[in-house]
């Protein structure tokens, strides 16, 4: 979070890129190596609202980004550059982290996400698997035979378990219309429909937030 605006980048592979392994599940979305940035500026609400704005500054770089009269062609130039610089150290650390060249990082960054599968053919992961199959080879690298793990979080409850166990019968599994797992399937569907949704050959995504509730 910098003192003006708001900057996100994916945070979780920009931290497992420096790891010994990285395991994906096949359907796992893995990536992307991008960054964004949101500036938000209220100029036409002091507009609406018939509110003023003036002051005295020292320099021509003190307004060329604000709230209150929004942002100007420098301005742009400014946070643009601090987008590409986060970019670039980014594209570098999965570059060192996964021994790969820059340009075949490019490639495939650009905020792109891809499946677990379609990541370790283009190198984003090592492995495919789950959990447990993480923890076994986190195991044997640290050459530990005699081991024991302990899983820390919120308690599952019993109604979440059953979800969880229809949700992996599903895949497998065709059921009549009547039944409480097609109606279980129903309420499922727009989740799955948008998992589906990811076919961009390119892995180039958009998710409209204020979209959710047409899909």
């Amino acid at each position: 979070m910098f003192p003006w605006g708001h900057w996100r980048r994916r945070g979780g592979y920009y931290i497992a890129a420096g790891a010994d392994e990285i395991w994906a599940q096949s359907a796992t979305l893995t990536g992307s190596i991008g960054v964004f940035a949101a500036f938000p500026t209220l100029e036409r609400l002091y507009d609406w609202s018939e509110i003023g704005v003036d002051g005295v500054k020292t320099t021509d770089l003190a307004t060329v980004a604000r709230l209150d009269t929004g942002i100007e062609p420098a301005g742009e130039k400014i946070i643009q550059s601090l987008i590409g610089k986060i970019y670039r150290d980014f594209v570098n650390i999965v570059a060192n982290g996964r021994g790969l060249p820059v340009d075949a990082v490019n490639a495939i960054a650009g905020g792109r996400v891809w499946s677990g599968e379609a990541a370790l053919e283009v190198g984003l992961v090592d492995h495919l698997g789950g959990l447990y199959d993480a923890i076994e080879s986190a195991a044997a690298l640290a050459e530990m035979e005699d081991f024991d793990t302990r899983l820390f979080g919120t308690p599952i409850s019993p109604q979440q378990l059953i979800l969880e166990q229809l949700g992996r019968e599903l895949g497998s599994a065709r059921v009549s219309g009547f039944s409480v797992v097609h109606r279980y399937a129903q309420q499922f569907a727009p989740a799955l429909r948008l998992a589906d949704s990811l076919q961009d050959p390119r892995n180039m995504y958009l998710r409209c937030l204020a979209c959710v509730g047409r899909f």
